[in-house]
């Protein structure tokens, strides 16, 4: 598996995990909790966006250095 595939797999399942708690805080209807309940979703997904363009340059390395074996080969 491809690098960036890993690491959106591992956001959606992180996300996907965290929405129970997070719908019940939102329904809670405190101010507070709520944006408690916002900040740590946009962190999640600040953090995600970095890892996924960490892992997209990774895999395009790893693309470059197969081009260039493989041409070696040739």
């Amino acid at each position: 598996m491809i690098h960036a595939e890993r690491v959106a797999l591992q956001g959606v399942f992180e996300l996907d995990c965290a929405e129970e708690v997070y719908l019940a805080v939102m329904d809670s209807k405190k101010p507070e909790a709520v944006a408690a309940g916002m900040r740590l979703l946009l962190t999640h997904m600040h953090s995600w966006s970095h890892q996924m363009l960490a892992a997209m340059a990774v895999d395009r390395m790893d693309a470059e250095a197969a081009v260039e074996v493989s041409s070696a080969y040739q």
